[in-house]
């Protein structure tokens, strides 16, 4: 790892080196113009300044080097700590920290992280079999509700017919509710999944309809 990080070092000071030439180099030239046409100083600093940065951004390639220096280092971190969590911990535990790593929980759906906590839970040698047992009643509890509930509204969709009058609209059904238990998922909250659901897909249909025949003012 300090091997990398001291050739990215050297490559940027050689980066910084060539800008610092060019730098002078265009300076020179601009004295001689400056000279021929007025001495005007405030012209050539601000053009010594721009060639300069433009330099050091895509002439010297020092951002992409520090770019690729630093993703190797991370590379050599990552598989690093594997090989650490592969020696001290175990396989439901290391599942679950990979997976942690990949996607945080908390940007996740609830219902979807607790489907895969209970793979993981399962492969861990601590498991409570009663435990898991009971998660597993709850999750398959849960879906058949959600089942129950997209049936209610997929004949509710179907009854208003718009996806055959109006083609040109999405149909986003499912997304919608995917959307509506990503908000709220318990079983309590059953009302406020149908009624999200319906509000969403109508206004997807008005900005569909606006998208289609609006006008550049109405829209």
């Amino acid at each position: 790892m300090q091997r990398l990080m001291k050739l990215g070092v050297n490559i940027v000071v050689a980066g910084l080196q060539k800008t610092a030439m060019c730098a002078i180099r265009v300076a020179l030239a601009f004295l001689v113009i400056l000279a021929v046409i007025s001495l005007d100083i405030s012209v050539l600093l601000a053009a010594l300044a721009g060639y300069s940065i433009g330099f050091l951004i895509f002439g010297s390639q020092v951002v992409k080097t520090v770019y690729a220096s630093t993703s190797r280092v991370h590379f050599t971190v990552v598989r690093e700590r594997e090989s650490l969590l592969a020696v001290t911990c175990k396989c439901g535990t290391i599942l679950y920290i990979r997976n942690s790593l990949l996607r945080p929980y908390h940007q996740g759906i609830e219902r979807l992280e607790a489907r895969q906590y209970i793979c993981f839970y399962r492969k861990d040698e601590s498991c409570n079999e009663t435990l898991l047992k009971f998660a597993k009643l709850d999750f398959n509890r849960l879906q058949l509700l959600y089942k129950q509930e997209l049936a209610s509204l997929s004949k509710w969709w179907k009854d208003l017919n718009l996806a055959e009058e109006l083609p040109y609209m999405r149909d986003r059904l499912v997304e919608t509710y995917l959307w509506a238990i990503g908000n709220h998922f318990e079983p309590q909250y059953a009302f406020s999944r149908v009624m999200i659901t319906k509000y969403t897909v109508m206004v997807s249909a008005v900005d569909d309809t606006y998208d289609a025949y609006g006008t550049i003012d109405e829209l």
